[in-house]
């Protein structure tokens, strides 16, 4: 979904750049991603990245670009997998892992 808003949002200063008129099109359910987005956005600007796995037994490994994301980003502190697994598992100190049904 971030993807989805900050290509919308490249794309829209590019247009405007070149001076093209911004095409409707380019508004197509931006308010509904924003919505879902911005819960993971908090009022002092931290973080909170998830990531989405089919698995039903997450591990380090299914962490990794987590990590990745939290060190590149000091506004990010803690981050989750949402996957199949049964109950929440703390997979490291900054990632845990819940079940579908805890979302």
């Amino acid at each position: 979904m971030a993807i989805c808003m900050s290509n919308a949002a490249i794309l829209h200063f590019d247009m405007k750049l070149a001076g093209f008129a911004r095409p409707e099109s380019l508004d197509h359910h931006q308010h509904d991603l924003w919505k879902t987005l911005k819960r993971f956005v908090f009022p002092n600007g931290r973080l909170l990245p998830v990531e989405v796995k089919w698995t039903e037994h997450p591990n380090e490994k299914d962490a990794r670009h987590l990590h990745s994301f939290i060190a590149d980003h000091a506004n990010a502190f803690e981050g989750y997998i949402v996957c199949r697994c049964k109950h929440p598992q703390k997979i490291s100190n900054q990632v845990t892992a819940i079940p579908w049904h805890m979302i």
